[in-house]
């Protein structure tokens, strides 16, 4: 969110930090619903929350922004449970690796899926198929 530009001035960021942080806390509530998560039973393994209403606002905020458009060069790790390996979007990688030039909604979301918080999070970037975990997987080398 601190990288994405600001689509009347796309030298600044879309979001300060007073934003972010007032976004949480607006936010936060929806996000992990105490109410829709009560049914969470834990004998049988599967995501607390669904994540519905942090998919429809990330998608909402950032909107077709997409990596290669971030006002600095970012390095955000996920862990793909499909191919069983780290994925590292990283404007470094771009030319190398275009598949990589996904939305910053569906990364950020990616990222952000935490295991036993939020299901893995799937989307498509041309012909690549993405199932997306927490990046902490991935940077704490499990």
């Amino acid at each position: 969110m601190l990288t994405a530009p600001n689509p009347n001035d796309t030298s600044r960021p879309l979001f300060t930090t007073k934003q972010i942080l007032q976004f949480y806390l607006d936010f936060g509530p929806s996000i992990f619903n105490l109410t829709a998560a009560s049914g969470w039973n834990n004998s049988i393994p599967h995501a607390k929350f669904d994540g519905k209403f942090l998919y429809e606002i990330a998608r909402k905020l950032l909107q077709e922004t997409r990596l290669h458009e971030t006002l600095t060069n970012v390095v955000i790790p996920t862990f793909d449970t499909y191919e069983l390996q780290p994925v590292i979007f990283s404007s470094f990688k771009l030319k190398t690796v275009p598949s990589l030039d996904a939305k910053l909604s569906d990364i950020c979301l990616g990222t952000s899926a935490a295991p036993s918080q939020l299901p893995p999070y799937e989307f498509r970037n041309g012909d690549h198929h993405f199932n997306l975990v927490d990046g902490a997987l991935t940077a704490n080398s499990p």
